[in-house]
């Protein structure tokens, strides 16, 4: 029986590409036998690149909201260069600074979730372009402004109108 291996490549691209769906087999060039120890060395690279490439979520454990959290619901104005939409927002919020915010548009159609307190961030849903997680300060540029609104919220203020990066919120409670 003949053993061929085959050359696996890694492709690049964005949050939309998760380590498991951007492992292509190319059966078009086989590579040379090899032996069991080769082949073991292979295939642990591959793990260690695939779980390399995982840096768009993160293991931080965010506080669960409890009875003692605020709660607040309005409506949301978001502008950005690309999109303007209208919806409602559910915001929970702790006196730690814990926060969880959920913009929707209409039941059933949720856009975003952010979670974050005062040193990480987590953002998913069709807004955030798939997951994004870990330190606020290293969050991508298309959720700044998002994360931007936790102050504002925390001070406790019935309207919010924000301008960030082309970005334009406004948020009514």
């Amino acid at each position: 029986m003949s053993e061929v291996i085959y050359d696996v490549a890694i492709l690049g691209g964005g949050p939309a590409n998760s380590a498991a769906a951007t492992l292509l087999a190319r059966a078009d060039r086989p590579l040379p036998r090899a032996g069991k120890g080769a082949l073991m060395t292979r295939w642990l690279c591959l793990l260690l690149l695939s779980l390399a490439s995982c840096q768009t979520t993160s293991t931080h454990q965010f506080a669960t909201p409890a009875p003692t959290w605020a709660t607040k619901s309005g409506q949301l104005s978001y502008q950005g260069p690309k999109i303007s939409l209208i919806g409602e927002v559910l915001v929970r919020y702790s006196k730690a600074g814990e926060l969880e915010l959920a913009f929707s548009k209409g039941p059933g159609v949720n856009l975003l979730l952010l979670r974050q307190d005062a040193q990480f961030a987590s953002a998913e849903g069709p807004l955030a372009r798939g997951r994004w997680g870990g330190a606020s300060t290293s969050a991508p540029e298309r959720l700044r402004g998002w994360f931007g609104l936790r102050e504002q919220i925390l001070a406790g203020r019935n309207s919010i109108q924000m301008n960030a990066g082309g970005e334009r919120f406004n948020l009514r409670f």
